[in-house]
């Protein structure tokens, strides 16, 4: 278990939280398990982001005339576009974020 203690200007109290782990405290400092936690929260969190911009809503269904094949194609390039775009502003704001150098958030 590692306490975090985080200061807040803007507060009287810092924030703090319990990170409950499995990790050996011999090999996994406090530091280390903290920038771990960290990371897996940045991979987590373009996850959901990821979901959220693909706003996946594919058809079952032939509507009407289509053929099985038609519904799973306009599927796949429905995905197809909405992943480039996401790409695509991935890129431009991990170049911002370095040419800042201050983290940017969606």
């Amino acid at each position: 278990m590692v306490l975090v203690v985080q200061e807040n200007t803007d507060a009287s109290s810092p924030n703090t939280f319990f990170l409950v782990t499995n990790l050996s405290r011999y090999h996994h400092p406090p530091e280390k398990v903290l920038a771990i936690y960290r990371t897996r929260g940045k991979a987590e969190a373009h996850m959901g982001e990821l979901k959220s911009a693909l706003d996946l809503h594919l058809s079952s269904a032939d509507r009407g005339a289509s053929t099985v094949e038609d519904v799973m194609a306009r599927n796949q390039v429905h995905l197809l576009l909405n992943l480039m775009a996401y790409q695509v502003l991935h890129g431009i704001r991990c170049l911002m974020e370095r040419h800042t150098g201050q983290p940017l958030s969606r």
